[in-house]
């Protein structure tokens, strides 16, 4: 976790990233798959010849769910313009199936080379043999970690006993390393209003006093305008709030939920209390059609760093994001964040090439192109600080520099099992209390209960 950052680095970068935005306009979807490997045995890395040296065109089966489809086809003609002795085909696959499509060709020594890979299901998939360990390439060819943002390499660890990630064989490299805890303001608003814009001095007793002045009520009870959308993170999460109070979601082992402890209970306390005593919220919309903030009906929005490409259609107002505003108690002031990954699979028949696509997307020209075409937060930091997180940007957001440092003290989420049916779980208790079915107490009792009775059967499917 990290104190309150009122002096973030101000580097230059050699290349400043002023048309991401534009090229990836309508981005909505995270991207993460592994990527299968060679017929080397036991996941060590092949003792063939490389790729580039091979006599034969080698051919990789690359699987990812069907996201920016027309994009990664012009990736993988880059990759193979660059490596002519390796060819891609790319298998596509819906996101509900795609997990289990996975597994069962695993099961049958079918899966492809490659794959794409999301945080929700690297447990899983290392414990069930579906990917392999990719240290032995990392050794061989000398690749330094420390260019990674750290969290995204040891979420993508995972180690035999264990049902969370952090430790153990690197199963997951890294493609991406963002957060659903973006803050985003309408400066328009805030330049008619008369109010400063935020800046490092915001804390959570900010977001009262500023919000009261942005919300509108009306007689009969309706709301014109608030100071914020529903205070849920990007994934409709409560964590970056729990972890601004000095608390955590989970124990260490993942066995327990601790949303009743002291801190985690602030939190969710803090969120309910936003939308319902101060009225300062906007009160979560099941079943919302258009967005709060690319709409005007909110000043401040946290939400994914995924919206950036979104928002930059806007037209009918100017915008920026500022600093998450610090806990006024432990003026912590972090976020979560998470890895999308790439790894190779259990039944890869081409292990040594199927890395160099992984080293060429995550570290090489390729990580510049994935990041200025499909997905612009690398989880490269030369990359990300060369190309994305630079003071030069005059196309909103102007501040997105701000974001690298704390990407680099951020928590790192959604390491554990079944995390999919866990977060579906939070937000069905956080909505119930802010629409006042529950009480807070109520709440938390069952999101406690529901949370714990899935965290025992993840134990018992993965240990036995």
């Amino acid at each position: 976790m990290m104190k309150k950052n009122a002096s973030v680095s101000k580097r230059l970068s050699r290349r400043s990233f002023l048309k991401v935005a534009a090229t990836t306009a309508g981005l909505m979807v995270t991207a993460a798959c592994a990527a299968p490997a060679p017929a080397s045995q036991g996941g060590e890395a092949a003792d063939s010849e490389s790729a580039t040296e091979s006599m034969e065109p080698v051919e990789l089966r690359l699987a990812y769910w069907g996201f920016e489809v027309e994009k990664q086809g012009i990736l993988q003609a880059a990759f193979m313009e660059a490596y002519p002795n390796i060819k891609l085909q790319e298998e596509i696959t819906s996101w509900g199936t795609y997990w289990q499509k996975m597994l069962t060709a695993t099961a049958a020594g079918e899966s492809p080379d490659i794959m794409h890979h999301s945080p929700y299901y690297h447990v899983q998939f290392a414990s069930n043999n579906v990917t392999i360990p990719l240290d032995p390439f990392i050794e061989r060819d000398g690749v330094d970690l420390s260019e990674f943002y750290e969290g995204a390499i040891t979420s993508g660890r995972w180690q035999q006993g264990q049902v969370r990630t952090g430790t153990g064989d690197l199963h997951a490299f890294p493609t991406v390393w963002h957060t659903g805890t973006m803050w985003f303001y309408n400066k328009n608003q805030f330049a008619e209003k008369g109010i400063p814009e935020p800046d490092e001095t915001w804390t959570w007793d900010t977001l009262i006093d500023v919000g009261k002045e942005f919300t509108v009520i009306n007689d009969d009870g309706s709301a014109e305008s608030y100071g914020m959308d529903t205070p849920v993170d990007g994934n409709g999460r409560m964590n970056f709030w729990i972890f601004q109070t000095g608390g955590v979601f989970y124990d260490e082992d993942y066995t327990k939920c601790l949303i009743k402890d002291p801190e985690p209970m602030e939190a969710f306390q803090w969120m309910v209390d936003l939308v319902n005593d101060h009225q300062v919220a906007l009160p979560p919309e099941p079943n919302q059609q258009f967005n709060p903030f690319e709409t005007g009906r909110v000043a401040v929005a946290v939400m994914g760093d995924w919206m950036i490409p979104i928002f930059s259609r806007i037209e009918e107002f100017e915008w920026d994001v500022f600093l998450p505003p610090s806990h006024p108690r432990t003026e912590l002031n972090t976020i979560d964040a998470y890895q999308n990954g790439i790894s190779i699979t259990s039944s890869a028949v081409h292990r040594d090439e199927s890395w160099e696509y992984i080293k060429w997307l995550t570290m090489g020209d390729g990580a510049v192109m994935y990041a200025q075409t499909i997905f612009p937060f690398p989880a490269h930091i030369p990359t990300a600080e060369n190309l994305i997180y630079v003071q030069t940007r005059e196309e909103p957001p102007t501040q997105l520099w701000l974001l690298n440092d704390l990407l680099k003290a951020a928590y790192p989420v959604f390491n554990g099992p079944a995390e999919g049916e866990i977060g579906g779980i939070a937000v069905e208790e956080q909505q119930a209390a802010m629409l006042q079915v529950k009480t807070v107490e109520e709440a938390t009792n069952d999101l406690e209960s529901r949370v714990n009775a899935v965290l025992e059967r993840a134990h018992e499917e993965l240990l036995g």
